[in-house]
């Protein structure tokens, strides 16, 4: 049986949740219980042995992938005998990943519009090559 330990808390900053996207929530927190697994000498197969899951669905959250149900995170907080505010982000952590992926974000657009022109002048080439243009017929 697994004991679960509450604790009420009480946020002293407002936190603006919905400015935070599920994805960078998920992503900090799968981040957080990698690293806390990892700590811990366990594979993603041994805590999920410990909490009932598979290999596959620990892998799933860490990645980012899937969401945790709130029971899993007492669970998963006992399972590492921690608190369970260290599993949960910080709004300073969301507010840097937030940020992170932004630029992310914003690099891969850049990245993509370069190939796309480098794509598009390659072929405009080749097509242009192609043609045979009499430049002195009126």
């Amino acid at each position: 049986m697994i004991v679960f330990r509450i604790a009420i808390m009480i946020a002293v900053e407002p936190v603006e949740v919905s400015t935070v996207s599920s994805d960078v929530v998920n992503s900090v927190f799968g981040r957080k219980l990698r690293d806390l697994r990892r700590e811990r000498d366990l594979s993603q197969s041994q805590l999920g042995d410990l909490l009932g899951l598979s290999r596959v669905t620990i892998a799933n959250i860490e990645s980012g992938k899937q969401n945790v149900q709130l029971h899993q995170i007492f669970s998963l907080a006992s399972v590492l005998d921690i608190h369970v505010d260290r599993l949960i982000p910080s709004p300073n952590e969301l507010e840097h990943s937030e940020r992170f992926m932004g630029r992310v974000r914003s690099d891969l657009l850049a990245a993509s519009d370069i190939l796309f022109l480098e794509f598009a002048h390659s072929r405009l080439t080749e097509f242009a090559g192609g043609m045979n243009v009499d430049k002195t017929a009126d």
